[in-house]
């Protein structure tokens, strides 16, 4: 019996045991590449709205810019830098500032 068998393991006591070919199963190889789409999708789905965000905040943080729709009582401040928003605030509220006296 032991003869007809192809793959055999030896052990030390020259017992012979008979193994089988393992047997590559049917759908093993398209379940496999299924899964590998769907952590691929998953990563996408879950990575590319982190570096949008993140690639919006480091813009945003490097170029000194305000946020959009950002209004400083009735002044419209949103994508202006930081030095272009103290100078309008500053020359609507402290130079161009009038009294009427009624």
């Amino acid at each position: 019996m032991a003869a007809k068998m192809k793959y055999t393991n030896k052990t030390p006591n020259n017992i012979v045991y008979a193994t089988r070919k393992p047997q590559p199963s049917k759908h093993g190889k398209r379940r496999s590449n299924l899964a590998a789409f769907g952590v691929g999708l998953a990563a996408l789905v879950i990575i590319l709205p982190l570096i949008f965000v993140s690639g919006t905040i480091i813009f945003f943080q490097t170029q000194q810019l305000n946020l959009p729709y950002v209004f400083i009582f009735n002044l419209d401040v949103g994508l202006i830098s930081m030095q272009e928003t103290a100078d309008l605030v500053d020359s609507e509220w402290n130079q161009n500032r009038m009294i009427r006296l009624i």
